[in-house]
């Protein structure tokens, strides 16, 4: 096993969301599973993990932000191969930050620095093509043979778009939300945009705000939902202008909750996640909530705990209704170990509680 040393210095996150390995678990609703170890070798390994997602088949995909790349895994942690490198030409990566698969034969891979988008064949990992885009990119989710990104464009002020990567069209979709002004070091938590397509509708989340937006496929407001806040500070009213009148960013990260992912599980539910994050002497610090909404929109299980080992900042993602978290935990003294936890909800031991309209 490589020995690597969890620093700062080498950009690994720390979080408080629990003791040791051996002391996290889940709350009652979402009920602990397998934790696969990643199979990793003093050559091929996951050196910075910045990203996550799993295929149907359950193989696991993990973006490497230390050697630019997608390193692939399969499900009980087998190693696979890479797909991807560091550089700015045809198949290469500058900050790697995202995946999405929009059908079974191809991985999308969103490159934010770069400001573009790159596909790939899954199977071999073979360069197909890359595709930039006018705006700036805050996620990436699969479609049907598209891609939904949240992507704002302060030209057109929009904050979506739909890549359909059959015919290479782009169109962006649905009004900026008047609240968003120039983003700054103290407000970058609040520029996370993520789209949940959700039967002929859209679920659009916004860090910046509690509403969720309900849409049509073309952008137009359907209706907008206010999620409960329980346990999670939540996002006040004004909280631009708190964020900006804070002189550090330990003052302003510690205001708002964050936006960390959204998903349509297989049985209808949709999960979003949040974290409650502090910035302390170059630390991150973070207690990560997890929400459902009911198949119909009408109920929430808010807020429910997500214990975590608490020794590096969590990637997320979800494979059918299982949520899929990586963590990056010291074996001993020098080694690190790249782990993935399963958690599934039982929705039947949630405290439901109605969902209100905006």
């Amino acid at each position: 096993m490589l020995s690597r040393t969890l620093s700062v210095a080498a950009s690994f996150l720390l979080i408080a969301c629990g003791g040791s390995e051996q002391e996290a678990r889940s709350t009652a609703v979402w009920v602990p599973g397998d934790t696969t170890v990643l199979k990793e070798s003093d050559t091929e390994y996951v050196g910075r993990p910045v990203g996550l997602a799993a295929s149907e088949n359950g193989d696991l995909y993990v973006i490497d932000g230390f050697r630019p790349s997608v390193v692939r895994f399969t499900a009980d942690g087998s190693f696979r191969g890479r797909i991807g490198r560091s550089g700015e030409g045809p198949g290469e990566f500058v900050a790697p930050t995202g995946l999405a698969f929009p059908n079974d034969s191809t991985i999308a891979v969103l490159d934010l620095r770069a400001n573009q988008i790159s596909l790939f064949t899954r199977d071999a990992g073979r360069f197909i093509r890359r595709r930039p885009f006018e705006g700036s990119y805050r996620s990436i989710s699969a479609g049907r043979d598209s891609l939904w990104l949240g992507l704002w464009n302060a030209r057109l002020g929009t904050s979506i778009g739909l890549w359909s990567v059959v015919d290479d069209t782009i169109s962006y979709r649905l009004p900026l939300p008047s609240v968003y002004g120039p983003q700054d070091w103290r407000t970058m938590l609040l520029d996370r945009t993520i789209v949940v397509p959700i039967r002929d509708s859209l679920l659009v989340a916004f860090a910046g705000q509690e509403a969720l937006l309900l849409t049509d496929p073309n952008g137009t407001v359907i209706d907008s939902l206010a999620l409960p806040v329980i346990r999670r500070r939540g996002v006040p009213d004004n909280v631009e202008e708190r964020m900006r009148s804070e002189g550090t960013m330990e003052g302003a990260w510690r205001i708002a909750s964050y936006l960390l992912a959204s998903e349509r599980l297989a049985t209808g539910y949709i999960a979003i996640v949040h974290a409650d994050m502090e910035f302390k002497d170059r630390t991150f610090l973070m207690d990560v909530f997890v929400s459902l909404l009911s198949p119909d929109l009408t109920r929430a299980c808010v807020d429910e705990p997500l214990s975590l080992t608490g020794e590096a900042q969590p990637w997320l993602a979800f494979h059918g209704d299982t949520l899929l978290a990586l963590e990056q935990v010291t074996a001993d003294t020098e080694r690190v170990r790249t782990i993935v936890r399963r958690f599934v909800p039982d929705p039947a031991l949630c405290s439901w509680v109605p969902v209100k309209r905006w």
